[in-house]
């Protein structure tokens, strides 16, 4: 994929909310009202329109302000392969993974980590690479055929999960494909197709009133891909 240009581009956060000309946002340390220009501005991706949506599947629409495009920001990292996150206590938005950033925030700012208190068929908890970054502590699925399963206690005290998955680097073959799925209390939540060579991406879901977490890697017969799964916040 070629690198996205974002010279002469200010990303900006958009919130899911119905938006007008004049919109306030937040600025230094307080607020102020800007008019913005909408015209249905187009995103596109090494030639593929991008419509860039919030975390409940609202349309987020790019605007302009003083000769400027504001685009949504983690809409716009997640096409590229980048996980966003934002920390709260430094005001700052970081690009990639989270196990290289040198910032001082707590991992209150990002959630809680939680080690699964159950494991049926992964291969490892360990550190793996995916996409060229490496993450650390992360689940590897493995490529074998068939399913395998982590599991975490939430106890309901959750309402959101946060976190990467992918491909591993260097294990399982290019253009084979397997799944990943998200139960909550033996309900499905989401499930993504992971394919092999793939960059990762990133996923939020919604955890409210779960006390059980399954999460399945499935590689279906015929195909050979190690599914990873790292930095995962619980809130």
């Amino acid at each position: 994929m070629k690198k996205f240009n974002f010279k002469g581009i200010i990303c900006g956060f958009m919130a899911g909310v119905m938006v007008t000309a004049a919109i306030p946002v937040l600025a230094y340390n307080g607020t102020k009202t800007i008019s913005a220009a909408f015209k249905n501005i187009k995103i596109y991706i090494d030639g593929a329109e991008l419509t860039p949506r919030d975390a409940s599947g609202n349309v987020l629409e790019p605007f302009i302000y003083n000769g400027s495009t504001y685009l949504p920001i983690r809409a716009v990292g997640e096409a590229v392969g980048k996980s966003v996150s934002y920390d709260a206590n430094t005001n700052s938005v970081y690009l990639g993974s989270s196990s290289n950033y040198n910032s001082s925030s707590s991992s209150a700012t990002l959630g809680t980590k939680l080690k699964p208190y159950q494991t049926d068929g992964i291969q490892i908890i360990s550190d793996i690479s995916m996409g060229g970054v490496s993450y650390k502590e992360a689940v590897n699925f493995g490529s074998s055929q068939g399913s395998a399963y982590v599991y975490y206690n939430l106890s309901g005290s959750y309402n959101s999960v946060s976190g990467i998955y992918g491909s591993i680097d260097d294990e399982g073959s290019i253009g084979d494909y397997a799944v990943l799925s998200f139960y909550g209390d033996g309900i499905l939540l989401k499930e993504f197709t992971v394919n092999g060579g793939e960059l990762p991406k990133n996923f939020t879901l919604n955890l409210t009133g779960v006390s059980q977490l399954r999460v399945e890697g499935y590689v279906p017969n015929g195909n050979s891909v190690a599914i990873g799964l790292a930095d995962m916040y619980f809130k």
